[in-house]
C-alpha cells in the first residue's frame, strides 16, 4: 500500500504544514486521544479546564469532558420536573467552565437563547460553589412548546414558563444543598443563605405604558382623551414604575423598598435618590411625607440629588394640590419633580 502525505490548505488552497511533525508527535502522544478515521488519523488534544485554570493557563480550543454531553443536561431536567419538559437542553458543566474561564466572580451574565435556563442555572451553582457575586440576563421568545409534548402535557405552553420554572427549582435545590452541606460540616446555614441569591425578576418585552399624542384631527377627541388619561387602562402600577427606572437609567435589578404615606404606596430607591408615587387622589400630606422620608433614608452628610415622581393624573387635574405639593417638596430640599 503506497502512503500519501497530505497537507491541510487554507480556504483558497494555500498548502500549509503540520504543526507537528511525525516524530514530534509520537513523543508527545501520550497528550492525545487518537480517533482512527477513513483517511488516516485525526488527534485531538485533551482537555485538561480545572488544572490548567488553576495553573492559570489559557483553555484548549476543544473542551474534552463527558460531562458536555447533552444527555447529561437532559438527565438534570428530568430529575428537576419529574419529565422530559426540555430536549437537549444544554449541559451545565459546559457553562459553568465558559463562566469560570472568561468572567470574574461579579460579572454579569448575558445569554441571548436562553432555551430552558442552563445558564442561570449554572450562575446559581457556581456563586454556590465559590462564593461569588454573579449575575445572569436570559433573553428567550415565547416559542410555544410543541402540541402533545411533555412540556405541553405538563402545563408549560411556552419555553419561556419552563425557563422560569427551572430557575425556580433549581434555586431551591441548590440552597437545600447548601443547607445539608452546612450541617455536615457544623456551620450556620443562616450565614451561607445570605450570600447566595437565587432570587430574580421576569420582563416582556412591551410598548409604553403611556399614550402617545396623535395629530390626526379626526382623532382629536380620542387625543385629548389619552393625554388627560395617558396612562393605558390594561397597565399595571408595576408597569409604569419600571418604565420610569428604563427610561431614568436605574439598573432594574435595583432594590425597590415600597413605604405607605397617608394610605398611598411610594417606592424608594437608591437610599433615596428617586422617589415615586403613582397613586390616584393625591394630597399635600403624601408630598410631606416623601420630605421626610428622602431625610430618613438619604445618609447623612451626602446631598443626593433626589428625583419625585408623580403620575399626572394623580393631582385629579387640581392646580392647587400640584402647586402646594412642589412648594412643600423644595421646602425639604427637593426641587427636581416630574410628572408621567
Amino acid at each position: 500500500i503506497d502512503d500519501y502525505e497530505v497537507f491541510p490548505k487554507t480556504i483558497d488552497g494555500k498548502e500549509m504544514s503540520w504543526r507537528r511533525s511525525p516524530d514530534n508527535l509520537k513523543e508527545t502522544s501520550s497528550e492525545f486521544i487518537i480517533k482512527e478515521t477513513v483517511s488516516g488519523i485525526s488527534f485531538y488534544k485533551k482537555q485538561r479546564l480545572e488544572e490548567d485554570m488553576k495553573k492559570g493557563k489559557k483553555a484548549k480550543s476543544l473542551f474534552y469532558k463527558p460531562e458536555y454531553s447533552s444527555g447529561n443536561g437532559t438527565d438534570i431536567i428530568k430529575k428537576l420536573f419529574n419529565n422530559r419538559v426540555f430536549d437537549n437542553p444544554k449541559p451545565i458543566s459546559l457553562i459553568k467552565d465558559f463562566i469560570s474561564i472568561g468572567l470574574n466572580r461579579k460579572d454579569l451574565i448575558l445569554d441571548f437563547f436562553s432555551g430552558s435556563a442552563t445558564t442561570a442555572h449554572a450562575v446559581m451553582q457556581l456563586n454556590a460553589e465559590d462564593g461569588g457575586n454573579r449575575k445572569y440576563i436570559c433573553v428567550q421568545i415565547p416559542e410555544p412548546t410543541p402540541e402533545g409534548s411533555e412540556a405541553r402535557k405538563a402545563g408549560y405552553a411556552t419555553i419561556p414558563e419552563i425557563a422560569k420554572e427551572r430557575i425556580r427549582r433549581a434555586g431551591k435545590k441548590i440552597v437545600e444543598e447548601q443547607k445539608a452541606k452546612a450541617e455536615k460540616e457544623g456551620g450556620l446555614f443562616a450565614e451561607e443563605e445570605k450570600k447566595l441569591d437565587i432570587g430574580f425578576k421576569v420582563f416582556k418585552l412591551d410598548s409604553s405604558n403611556i399614550n402617545a399624542w396623535d395629530s390626526d384631527p379626526d382623532n382629536l377627541e380620542t387625543a385629548l382623551n389619552n393625554s388627560l388619561f395617558n396612562i393605558k387602562e390594561d397597565r399595571s402600577e408595576d408597569d409604569l414604575l419600571y418604565e420610569i427606572l428604563i427610561k431614568y437609567g436605574i439598573e432594574l435589578t435595583q432594590k425597590i423598598n415600597r413605604h405607605t404615606i397617608d394610605g398611598k404606596t411610594v417606592y424608594e430607591m437608591g437610599a433615596g435618590s428617586l422617589i415615586v408615587c403613582l397613586a390616584e387622589s393625591l394630597s399635600t400630606a403624601v408630598a410631606d411625607g416623601i420630605g421626610k422620608l428622602y431625610k430618613e433614608v438619604s445618609p447623612e452628610g451626602v446631598d443626593a440629588n433626589c428625583r419625585v415622581v408623580f403620575k399626572e393624573a394623580g393631582f385629579n387635574g387640581s392646580d392647587e394640590v400640584k402647586t402646594n405639593t412642589l412648594l412643600i417638596l423644595k421646602q425639604h430640599g427637593i426641587t427636581n419633580v416630574a410628572t408621567v
